[in-house]
């Protein structure tokens, strides 16, 4: 008899509270995930009765047919060892390289009967205590299989380059502190969820202002140079818009005409 392929989390992935890009990321993975419906069981395990029952309703209104199935399971954090003990996962994955990361491959090690691979992607990289969650993630128990996605080639850059300045500060045996491996996995895009050319031509008036497509009921015109910034602007913690300007103080002294561009 072929044995289930079970999926496994310990994040619920669905998310309350404010819109950051990190939850509308993970939304968009997890919906994308299971429309395409890998694997036989999806076992959640989350921190709290009320975050379960949340996640419950979620699920069974995105994926009724799955969820009457029986496919999802969702249990609590404390029952993790016990899920572990008595199953063969094929894999976790999380929707976070920090938050459970090296405490799931630690139960991993005292509880499970296989070492199945634990991944987890990056989000921002920015924080200044991130070294020492990096260095949390390099220890003896890291199997070959584990890795943390970077969303970006400049993204796994950054992490190996963490990684190798944590081994040489601290004077850190490769041996003895392994490092997941880090891979290149792009955010993708819902094509089939993006405005068509018509939904674009009826955006409103207002709209259209918010979006900075008029401005005194003028349109970018032929040849006028749109520069579009995909970013929070934050200088604590995200984009400063102040190195920007400066580029674009310098690309006018470059023979960049002032009334040729606009920012968006």
């Amino acid at each position: 008899m072929k044995s289930k392929k079970i999926w496994g989390t310990v994040h619920p992935f669905y998310e309350e509270g404010s819109f950051l890009g990190r939850r509308v990321a993970n939304l968009s993975f997890i919906r994308a995930f299971l429309k395409n419906n890998p694997f036989d069981e999806y076992h959640f395990f989350v921190g709290s009765p009320e975050i379960r029952d949340y996640l419950a309703d979620r699920l069974q209104k995105d994926f009724p047919a799955a969820y009457a199935a029986g496919r999802f399971v969702l249990a609590l954090h404390r029952e993790l060892p016990y899920f572990l003990a008595g199953r063969e996962y094929h894999c976790f994955h999380l929707s976070d390289c920090f938050v459970l990361f090296t405490e799931l491959m630690q139960a991993r090690a005292a509880y499970s009967r296989v070492w199945f691979p634990v991944t987890a992607p990056t989000h921002s990289l920015s924080y200044s205590e991130y070294g020492r969650k990096f260095l949390y993630h390099m220890w003896s128990g890291v199997s070959s299989r584990d890795a943390v996605a970077a969303t970006s080639q400049a993204g796994k850059t950054v992490v190996g380059n963490m990684y190798a300045a944590l081994r040489r500060n601290y004077c850190l045996d490769a041996t003895r502190f392994i490092a997941p491996g880090v891979e290149v996995v792009p955010l993708g895009a819902a094509v089939e969820e993006m405005p068509g050319p018509a939904e674009k031509m009826s955006l409103g008036a207002a709209k259209r202002r918010e979006l900075g497509l008029e401005e005194s009921g003028r349109s970018p015109g032929a040849g006028e140079i749109i520069f579009l910034v995909f970013a929070r602007l934050s200088y604590l913690s995200k984009m400063d818009l102040l190195p920007l300007l400066r580029a674009l103080k310098r690309a006018e002294a470059l023979g960049l005409a002032k009334n040729s561009y606009r920012l968006l």
